[in-house]
């Protein structure tokens, strides 16, 4: 009753431990390493906002480009490699597991507004220029081409993100990354 037969054999013989066909993130939730953050922000005209992104020595770090919705218009967003932050400063942000079962937890330290000291070397950049008219335009993009980037061990990153409109921007951004030993 509501079984049926694939290729000869019938479906109950089929578990989650069967040879499967799927791409690398999808295998990387089952396997408990896919991680993501979010936040959501005010960003006053003409401000920047800086989250930082510190890698482990022990693991290998493959970060999806960022993913930035805006509210309004003109905003840049940097990717900065080799970068300073005072440790104490800055809010520590939540990296979530996309296996909710899983009990891994990210290595990475994740901190909005940190105080950053040294930028570092610019790595990749995005800019958002909206449509016409502030607070009628919506944008979104991403930080880098649509490739993963592979973290050095143990190196300091920051994303500064900049409102280059005359109004106030709401900024939605989602990192997601996976680790690797």
């Amino acid at each position: 009753m509501g079984d049926y037969v694939i290729n000869g054999i019938p479906s109950y013989i089929f578990t989650k431990n069967s040879i499967r066909n799927i791409d690398i993130d999808e295998s990387y939730i089952h396997d408990g390493f896919l991680f993501e953050t979010n936040l959501q922000f005010s960003l006053a005209t003409t401000t920047t906002k800086a989250i930082s992104f510190i890698t482990p020595t022990d693991k290998e770090i493959h970060y999806s480009p960022s993913n930035l919705n805006t509210s309004g218009d003109k905003v840049t967003i940097e990717l900065f490699e080799s970068a300073t932050v005072t440790p104490a400063t800055g809010t520590n942000l939540v990296a979530y597991n996309h296996n909710r079962i899983s009990s891994n937890v990210s290595a990475v330290i994740l901190k909005n507004a940190p105080t950053v000291t040294v930028q570092g070397d610019k790595i990749a950049s995005s800019y958002l220029p909206g449509t016409t008219g502030v607070g009628q335009s919506r944008s979104g993009g991403e930080l880098g081409t649509g490739n993963e980037w592979i973290f050095k061990k143990g190196t300091t990153y920051i994303i500064l993100i900049t409102n280059g409109s005359t109004a106030d921007n709401l900024i939605t951004i989602k990192q997601k990354w996976y680790e690797v030993i």
